[in-house]
């Protein structure tokens, strides 16, 4: 399932504005810690119980490149190859049901730290930290650490100044995003996994430009009409679930994108139409 993958393949420094009243309890932290060996081999430090309810990850990458930190929810007794087979399977594979993907953190550059705020029920859970590489099939093993859920925190999702939602196929933006930190918060109100991925549409190009980028089948030609170091994602979200992180955007045009397929495996989301222009402003 490369394109859940692809959730933590784009540089995204995210840091979490919590912004509670004094009678809300505030999201249980937890410290997720990557670090990468001489040879490549990542390992992966985390807590291996939590309380259920709104969680504060905080993922440090000390590793070598850019990485991410997924937190994968299973149904039932599945093992962490079971999960890497998925999210390292086939474009377009089927997901299974029992997979959940429940957030996480997006892509964060080598020495960085970034955070997000996701809900957890009580269960079972991988977090997995993953190198980005141009060919997956060539990077590092993923490293991954066992959460289990338990009783609850009484916590909830913190405030945010702007809504994203996600439904099948299309992006819905509730508030206003500009340039600089956005506090956002992303709901997936559709049936199938989503993910957000914003690339800033680069001068001189246009959203048609772009939307063919990606649609035209076959290598494309010319300079890329979006701004691949600009862009900025969150981790994939199951349907019904949510959480809250920080897009640092530029100001002017994006191509809001979903790279992930159905869950019955097929094309991805962008060729059903979830490509969206949105309009930062200054």
């Amino acid at each position: 399932m490369r394109r859940l993958a692809l959730a933590g393949s784009i540089l995204a420094a995210g840091s979490l504005l919590a912004a509670c009243s004094s009678d809300d309890k505030a999201p249980v932290p937890i410290a997720v810690v990557l670090t990468q060996a001489g040879d490549g081999t990542l390992s992966l430090s985390a807590p291996d119980t939590t309380k259920s309810g709104a969680v504060q990850i905080s993922f440090q990458n000390d590793g070598q490149g850019p990485a991410s930190a997924e937190v994968i929810g299973v149904e039932g007794t599945h093992t962490v190859d079971e999960v890497l087979e998925v999210l390292g399977g086939d474009e377009g594979g089927p997901i299974p049901t029992w997979l959940k993907a429940a957030g996480g953190v997006g892509s964060t550059a080598p020495g960085q730290t970034s955070t997000a705020t996701i809900e957890l029920v009580e269960g079972s859970y991988y977090v997995i930290g993953q190198a980005e590489s141009e060919d997956e099939s060539e990077g590092p093993r993923p490293a991954s650490a066992t959460l289990q859920v338990s009783g609850d925190g009484g916590a909830k999702l913190p405030s945010a100044g702007t809504t994203i939602v996600t439904t099948d196929y299309a992006f819905k933006v509730d508030g206003d995003l500009k340039a600089g930190a956005n506090t956002v918060r992303f709901d997936n109100d559709g049936n199938q996994i989503h993910h957000i991925q914003a690339f800033p549409i680069a001068p001189g190009s246009s959203f048609d430009d772009a939307k063919a980028f990606f649609l035209t089948e076959g290598e494309p030609t010319g300079p890329p009409p979006l701004d691949f170091e600009g862009a900025v994602g969150t981790a994939a979200l199951d349907a019904g679930a949510a959480l809250v992180t920080t897009m640092d955007l530029k100001a002017g045009p994006y191509a809001f994108v979903c790279f992930i397929q159905d869950r019955q495996g097929g094309p991805p989301h962008f060729t059903k139409g979830m490509i969206q222009e949105v309009t930062v402003g200054s």
